[in-house]
């Protein structure tokens, strides 16, 4: 049975807790883990961008936000680390999950700076709201070399130009990218957790 989890945006109460929602800033990333399981017996969460959120008892905070983000990333780096051989995996294949995990990584970013961001897959826009909110996003701008391959080359495929991807320069460039996002998630739940 599927059990939704809603607000009532005209009292600002989670229709599943009926707490009043604290925090109205408007649009606010809001992660509630809904009653249903998945096919394989998984609880299944679901996000919504576009509503306010309740902070309470169903909600995570931007900072738990980020971190699972985080981890969702790292597995796709997981999966480059697996795909080094060409022969197997082709490079649509590498570079979609090398986009993947920097796309998480960014909007890990922007969830701890409490940024709400897109459900696009365009990591230019990332990066440019990343620096919209001041951070310096110098040392990732390469990383939208890899746009392309969220939809574009993974349904119709890339006729290199050029020489493959460096695998091992990819791995270790989105390396960097969540040894960083991972260091400032980090400060910031520390910060978080000091008495005021």
């Amino acid at each position: 049975m599927t059990s939704l989890l809603l607000i009532n945006y005209a009292t600002n109460c989670c229709a599943d807790c009926e707490r009043n929602c604290p925090d109205l800033a408007w649009p606010k990333i809001c992660y509630c883990t809904a009653v249903p399981m998945s096919k394989n017996g998984a609880a299944v969460s679901t996000m919504s961008l576009d509503g306010h959120c309740g902070k309470g008892v169903c909600c995570m905070s931007d900072l738990k936000h980020a971190r699972h983000l985080l981890t969702m990333a790292n597995k796709d780096l997981t999966a480059l680390t697996g795909m080094s051989d060409k022969s197997i995996f082709a490079d649509e294949i590498f570079g979609f999950h090398a986009q993947q995990a920097a796309e998480k990584a960014l909007k890990a970013w922007l969830a701890a700076l409490g940024v709400v961001y897109t459900l696009k897959h365009d990591l230019a826009l990332l990066l440019q709201l990343l620096a919209k909110h001041g951070a310096d996003v110098s040392a990732f701008n390469s990383l939208d070399d890899y746009t392309d391959f969220a939809v574009d080359f993974r349904y119709l495929g890339i006729e290199m130009a050029s020489a493959s991807p460096d695998r091992n320069a990819v791995r270790a460039e989105i390396t960097g990218l969540l040894d960083h996002v991972c260091s400032l998630v980090g400060k910031l739940e520390v910060a978080d957790k000091k008495p005021l």
